[in-house]
């Protein structure tokens, strides 16, 4: 089927004018941690390494805001029992985030989401357009190391696109395992989070660009995979902006800072947004 890609690109554009008018928010939106009621299927939570998962998860529930401790690196799988309101009803999903460290582990417990006998309803997947954390000192010297060799006067630009490599060599793996249509057999939908667009505010319509197909002699890899998915998979699609908290990012030692270019007034629109996104697809 020819997918709707201008009313992705529109639901994108809903929330970036929510942000550059400064819309005022309400807690309409909000999902909670824990609670009762009705049950619906569960939701899995991929992405590459430093995305942000657990810190998205913990804004959409409130848990995570501007000025609270800093993420930790999630060792395993996070399982979490989210309500929501759904018309007069509260129903329940079980959300399992993905743990975000490279190994073969991780491997293998997406290969259980995915895969298993409690596959998905639906996916939420993390991107942040190369802008990932790197957790541990080792693996700061690692990137470090590569680029250098590459160019020894690399900069932000470079480790970004290094980022933006392995986050789509994540997501053919994902979409890989989805052409199987064996797999996740009852997955109705996929949102695509593009998370820190607080700090690459100014380019966001570069990173729209990246993520929503508009010209299939244009569009970038991650474009082409998204595409092809929905030729196979009779799934609903949304790509959109998101800011869990207002942080500025350090791509590698020695390389300057990138600050924020939103405030927490201007960040709550794309929380909205993004959440009265989700109860619609929770309810599919």
């Amino acid at each position: 089927m020819t997918y709707d890609w201008n009313a992705v690109r529109a639901g994108w554009e809903s929330a970036r004018n929510a942000v550059e008018a400064a819309l005022p928010t309400t807690d309409d939106a909000r999902l909670k941690q824990g609670g009762i009621g009705l049950a619906v299927r569960p939701v899995a939570v991929t992405g590459t390494p430093g995305t942000g998962k657990s810190v998205l998860y913990g804004a959409l529930t409130g848990e995570v805001r501007s000025g609270s401790a800093d993420s930790k690196r999630s060792p395993d799988i996070e399982e979490h029992h989210t309500t929501f309101a759904s018309g007069g009803d509260w129903k329940t999903a079980k959300f399992a985030v993905l743990q975000g460290q490279d190994s073969k582990g991780r491997t293998i417990k997406l290969e259980e989401m995915i895969e298993g006998t409690n596959s998905p309803h639906g996916i939420v997947h993390v991107t942040c357009w190369g802008h990932n954390r790197i957790w541990e000192s080792i693996g700061e010297r690692a990137v470090d190391r590569t680029l250098r060799a590459e160019d020894p006067s690399f900069g932000r630009e470079d480790v970004r696109a290094w980022h933006i490599e392995k986050e789509t060599d994540a997501f053919s793996d994902l979409c890989t395992r989805l052409f199987d249509t064996g797999n996740a057999s009852r997955l109705k939908w996929l949102i695509v989070a593009v998370s820190k667009a607080d700090l690459y505010w100014e380019r966001i319509s570069e990173a729209r660009d990246h993520y929503i197909p508009h010209d299939p002699d244009k569009e970038s890899e991650f474009c082409t995979l998204l595409r092809d998915l929905t030729s196979v998979r009779d799934i609903q699609v949304a790509v959109l902006p998101m800011s869990s908290r207002i942080i500025s990012h350090q791509f590698l030692p020695g390389i300057p800072k990138q600050y924020p270019q939103l405030d927490d007034v201007q960040r709550g629109p794309l929380g909205q947004h993004f959440t009265r996104t989700l109860q619609g697809f929770l309810n599919l």
